[in-house]
């Protein structure tokens, strides 16, 4: 049976026990199933351990509400960065402590990248990783897409063929592939017929799914830079990553959940937290076309 979430929002919430309280009612009133934390919002590790005291309050309030959790790591942790790679793989190992700790089954990340022609670092991104999901086979681990690559950039998500690779090469049973629509088609440049021949070939392989809106447009914007209101202005020019409500950008939404009539894992919202009058609405749209695709 698939499951719909809505993500929390890491800034939103920056470590605040009331913010996160509030942030999980609103997902919950809004029909969702699940909830996504988000690692760096949480202020349970820091320093690459875990602080007893503040996991015991994290988890006092997620008992609070009927959803079920699933986990962001941090969204900069970079396998392929080699001069962080001690730090990720520490945050990542403490992650982990806390998802067990908390009952959380299923961790996402996003797939390394980094501007080299040296691609026996995806290897050793490989083998970090199976140590980190045979460490805990208790949890699904799923490897995100992005949405940008240079063309001196190596990353095991470049292409869907090279996640399929890369799934294939861990060949273990809790590692799963997390397909970010939003991402994929940014990455397309808008072209919805790119966006879904990567979603059928990646479908056996997928163990989550990443949903929100755009207009798959990469062109940065003109006028002020990156600080303050900076998204906002991506918002009304219609640029980049911005994690739309459903409907409001050009993603083929009806089209994508329409190939997911063998799915049973999660459809994750990424609304961002400005739109969240709008989370109901989304989770309902979800749903509803999900009942159809389903019988």
């Amino acid at each position: 049976m698939i499951k719909i979430g809505q993500s929390m929002h890491p800034e939103w919430v920056g470590g605040d026990l009331g913010r996160l309280d509030e942030e999980l009612r609103q997902v919950k009133d809004a029909g969702a199933d699940c909830c996504e934390l988000v690692l760096h919002g949480l202020d349970v590790v820091i320093g690459n351990s875990v602080i007893p005291s503040r996991q015991d309050a994290v988890i006092e309030v997620l008992r609070k509400h009927e959803l079920d959790y699933t986990m962001h790591m941090p969204h900069g942790l970079n396998l392929l960065d080699a001069e962080m790679l001690e730090t990720w793989l520490g945050i990542f190992r403490a992650g982990i402590k806390f998802a067990q700790t908390a009952g959380i089954k299923l961790i996402n990340y996003h797939a390394g990248i980094a501007k080299s022609d040296d691609k026996s670092l995806i290897k050793k991104e490989m083998e970090q990783i199976k140590t980190l999901a045979t460490s805990a086979p208790n949890i699904v681990f799923c490897m995100e897409n992005l949405f940008f690559y240079g063309k001196e950039d190596i990353s095991p998500a470049r292409s869907a063929g090279e996640m399929i690779a890369f799934y294939e090469q861990i060949n273990l049973d809790n590692f799963k592939l997390t397909f970010d629509i939003g991402h994929s088609f940014l990455r397309h440049k808008g072209d919805k017929g790119a966006m879904l021949k990567d979603l059928d070939a990646l479908l056996p392989f997928i163990g989550h799914i990443h949903l929100h809106d755009n207009f798959g447009t990469m062109m940065e914007p003109k006028g002020p830079g990156p600080g303050p209101g900076f998204g906002g202005h991506r918002i009304i020019c219609g640029i980049g990553d911005i994690h739309l409500p459903l409907g409001w950008g050009s993603i083929p939404i009806d089209d994508a959940l329409a190939k997911l009539e063998n799915y049973n894992g999660i459809v994750n919202l990424e609304i961002e937290h400005r739109f969240n009058y709008n989370y109901k609405e989304s989770l309902s749209l979800v749903r509803e076309k999900l009942k159809t695709v389903n019988g």
